[in-house]
């Protein structure tokens, strides 16, 4: 009987891709460091492994940590010996050269995309060669065929190597969210957006969320989504940026501008005084590590913009992907209304964020409305179904570039250099309205510092015109 590893290398004769000292290094790890285990199973399962006894380890691994034991080299060892496959592998020496060969753990998330992405091309292969035989053979309806391969391949690329879970489990975290709130382990549930109002009502951007923040032309949408990402990032968030209107440049120029006060437009395009760049300089040291990621390849439509995502969840564990925005979005479909376009776009970047468990912020415009210019869920341009697809709907509203005032509760508020967060819409939050401060020079909100607390009602119009 052939192995899997076999059946692979025999489909065109060549051996499959593979790193054998990667399988080593990721195997040794697992058996000598306590939760690596748990980061480990984020990114790679069993098939990953492409060695058969090296299949075996791993499973013999995974069957000690689910029974919650330490799968330390002694007791995999004694795990193999009871199922019969110790042997198999090469004996209790097989297991000693493997921890002999292992380096530092620091390199592990990488190891493990490594052996995702060489398992991905061994599945491109396998599913290559069987649409190969299928299409000779026609003994499948070709619609059906291409229906099949396409779920196939996508289930047999996902992230995540657990997707089916009982409702025991589901209530099984749940009750530990709500033990780890009440010991105060952590103060959030999702990451933080340095926003307090919003984080306290929601926890923060809680993963799987499709958050939509919507604006008029020159309101601040791309502004708030960077303060956002950058906010995230010093607290140890994974961001990725995809902009359809500024490149990496002009984007780490508005997080300069942000840490130093200098405008982002003199930083790009101006001579600075040499106080100023020493100014600039002195700040950079503020974000530059932080892990924040560019891909201006894939900003052109949709399908280069998941694809991308996808890849950068494998290779770097983003966690927050930032779109900007929605209505810039090509698409290689045909034949779609521009609604049906808008639609397809929002629904496929909320099925990414569930897919891939990450929360994904997309920017949106609003339709003007020169009568009354304060946002409505109505006024999200170009389709309705964004709402409908949309965890979290967050518009910014500035009365002062309107000549206007704040109505009802915020009228006390100054409307120079502030703005009006309203979460119009939020699943498993509810709703929130809050005032900010904003820095237009550096394109920069933050909190009003002055800003005192008063819960919206479910009648409260703040955007009603008097």
């Amino acid at each position: 009987m052939q192995t899997k590893q076999q059946n692979y290398d025999l489909l065109d004769g060549r051996i499959a891709p593979q790193n054998i000292e990667v399988e080593e290094q990721v195997l040794g790890i697992l058996l000598q460091y306590r939760d690596a285990y748990t980061e480990a199973t984020q990114i790679i399962d069993v098939e990953c492994f492409y060695k058969d006894y090296h299949q075996l380890i791993f499973t013999a691994i995974a069957e000690l940590e689910k029974q919650g034991k330490r799968a330390d080299v002694i007791t995999t060892t004694q795990k193999l010996r009871e199922k019969g496959e110790l042997e198999t592998i090469g004996g209790a020496y097989a297991m000693t050269q493997i921890i002999n060969k292992t380096s530092s753990p620091l390199q592990l998330t990488q190891y493990c995309c490594l052996l995702k992405e060489l398992f991905m091309y061994r599945k491109l292969i396998e599913f290559g060669h069987n649409a190969v035989n299928i299409g000779y053979s026609q003994d499948i309806d070709v619609f059906e065929a291409y229906s099949d391969l396409s779920k196939s391949l996508s289930n047999a690329l996902s992230l995540s190597a657990d997707t089916v879970f009982t409702l025991k489990e589901a209530i099984k975290g749940v009750t530990e969210q709500i033990d780890r709130n009440c010991a105060g382990e952590k103060a959030l549930t999702g990451i933080p957006t340095g926003f307090i109002d919003y984080d306290r009502k929601s926890g923060g951007l809680q993963c799987s969320d499709l958050v939509i923040i919507a604006a008029e032309t020159s309101m601040g949408k791309s502004s708030l989504a960077t303060t956002i990402a950058r906010n995230a990032s010093l607290k140890g968030a994974k961001i990725a940026f995809y902009s359809l209107e500024m490149t990496k440049e002009q984007l780490a120029a508005r997080l300069l501008s942000i840490e130093s006060g200098i405008p982002a437009n003199e930083i790009m395009y101006s001579r600075l005084p040499q106080e100023k760049i020493m100014r600039v300089h002195k700040n950079i040291a503020n974000i530059y590590n932080a892990n924040i990621y560019f891909d201006e390849r894939s900003t052109n439509n949709i399908e280069n913009i998941l694809s991308s995502i996808r890849s950068l969840k494998i290779k770097y564990g983003i966690e927050v992907v930032v779109v900007d925005y929605l209505q810039l979005i090509g698409s290689n479909k045909r034949g779609m209304t521009r609604e049906q376009h808008v639609a397809d776009v929002t629904r496929s970047l909320k099925n990414i964020a569930k897919e891939l468990n990450i929360n994904v912020i997309l920017l949106s415009q609003l339709s003007r409305d020169n009568g009354n210019p304060t946002p409505r869920l109505s006024r999200l341009r170009d389709s309705g179904q964004i709402e409908e697809a949309a965890d979290v709907v967050i518009f910014i509203y500035r009365p002062e570039v309107y000549g206007k005032e704040y109505s009802r509760e915020f009228s006390h508020y100054p409307v120079t250099k502030t703005a009006l967060i309203d979460v119009a819409k939020g699943r498993n939050i509810g709703l929130l309205k809050f005032i900010v401060s904003f820095d237009a020079p550096t394109t920069h909100f933050f909190e009003y510092n002055e800003y005192l607390m008063i819960p919206p009602t479910a009648e409260d119009d703040t955007f009603s015109v008097d």
